[in-house]
């Protein structure tokens, strides 16, 4: 019974390393995109008299909106609030692993510290089991021992939200730049 419980601990603490980290990732990159924006509006203003065609005024508008926006959705969305409880859950249940208890003792520690933090994503579990199983071919095992495979929706869902969050990410960070250079082509 204790290796089922140290197993489930263990695999839950390492997938709420992840939810932490994908959290910590994202609200870097809104705090990134803030400055970016900002710095565009800057150039937009700067230079307007030689990108007069390209309606600077609105555009310089539009970058400093965004650049209001972003760490406001940071904001909205908890991300760094919700990546520190994802960190404070891990290294509480990481302490449970390095402090042994008996069995009835540890199932009620593990039980209050999950009751206390939020649950990580499905999200989150397949990108810690895609990670480890077919990216750094580690095989893992569920609470009981039995060997977890990773089937190919995880595999295509995986690709398909990492292809999604790095488009969409170049797609923010490439809009100014597009925008800053069109001149120099259009004549």
């Amino acid at each position: 019974m204790i290796d089922v419980l140290k197993n489930k601990i263990w695999l839950t603490a390492k997938i709420r390393m992840v939810a932490e980290s994908r959290r910590k990732m994202l609200s870097r990159i809104l705090w990134v995109l803030m400055v970016w924006y900002s710095f565009s509006s800057l150039v937009v203003h700067l230079f307007s008299n030689s990108i007069k065609d390209l309606n600077p005024a609105e555009f310089g508008a539009l970058f400093s909106v965004l650049s209001l926006m972003a760490p406001l959705v940071s904001l909205g969305l908890g991300l760094d609030i919700l990546a520190d409880k994802f960190r404070d859950c891990y290294l509480r249940l990481q302490k449970l692993l390095d402090h042994p208890s008996p069995d009835d003792e540890l199932a009620r520690q593990y039980s209050d510290i999950l009751d206390i933090h939020p649950n990580h994503s499905p999200a989150d579990y397949q990108d810690f089991l895609v990670g480890n199983i077919t990216i750094e071919k580690k095989p893992l095992t569920d609470a009981v021992g039995n060997k977890i495979e990773v089937t190919w929706w995880m595999v295509t869902s995986y690709i398909i939200r990492k292809m999604a969050f790095w488009s969409l990410s170049f797609a923010l960070f490439a809009f100014p730049v597009v925008y800053l250079i069109t001149p120099f082509f259009s004549h």
